[in-house]
C-alpha cells in the first residue's frame, strides 16, 4: 500500500478532468454564426457552427454554388445560360450544359409525376396573368393557345 496516495491523487484527478469534459467541452456546439451575401435577388445565410478556417472554406465553396447556379439558371439574367436557352426557343436545337439539362430532365420527370401540378412551362402563363402587376388580370381571361399540362 506504498502507492495508496498516489492512487488517490489519480482517482481525484480523473474525476476532476472527467467534470471538466462534462461541463466545458461535451455536448457543446460552438455558438452558431451567420454569413449572408446578396445573391439570386434576396439575400442568402449559412449558419456555421465551427470558426475555423476549414469553415470558412466550406461557407466559400458553398456561396460559389450558389452563385454558379444563378449564373447558369436565372431567368431574370439575361447572361445566364437558361435567359439564352429561353430566348432561342423555336429556332432550332441549343447546346446546354450537363448541369442545365439535368434540371430540365428532372422538371420534365417532375411534371410527369405529378400529373402537370409542377410545370417547369408555367412562365408563359405567368406572363398571360402578369404576376408583378399591382392588380391581377382576371383569371378568366382568353387562355387558348396556352398549354397548362404536360402530355
Amino acid at each position: 500500500m506504498e502507492n495508496c496516495g498516489y492512487h488517490v491523487f489519480m482517482r481525484y484527478l480523473s474525476s476532476a478532468l472527467i467534470l471538466c469534459v462534462v461541463l466545458f467541452g461535451c455536448g457543446r456546439e460552438p455558438a452558431p454564426r451567420i454569413v449572408s451575401k446578396e445573391m439570386l435577388g434576396t439575400v442568402v445565410s449559412i449558419k456555421v457552427y465551427d470558426d475555423g478556417p476549414e469553415a470558412d472554406a466550406a461557407v466559400g465553396k458553398a456561396f460559389e454554388a450558389i452563385d454558379n447556379i444563378g449564373s447558369t439558371m436565372n431567368r431574370f439574367d439575361p447572361r445566364s445560360e437558361l435567359s439564352r436557352l429561353n430566348s432561342a426557343a423555336g429556332g432550332g436545337w441549343t447546346p446546354v450544359s450537363a448541369d442545365l439539362f439535368e434540371i430540365i430532365q428532372d422538371s420534365v420527370r417532375y411534371s410527369g409525376e405529378t400529373s402537370g401540378a409542377f410545370d417547369v412551362t408555367v412562365l408563359p402563363i405567368m406572363k398571360l396573368w402578369n404576376f408583378k402587376a399591382a392588380k391581377l388580370v382576371s383569371l378568366n381571361q382568353d387562355c387558348s393557345g396556352f398549354s397548362f399540362r404536360y402530355e
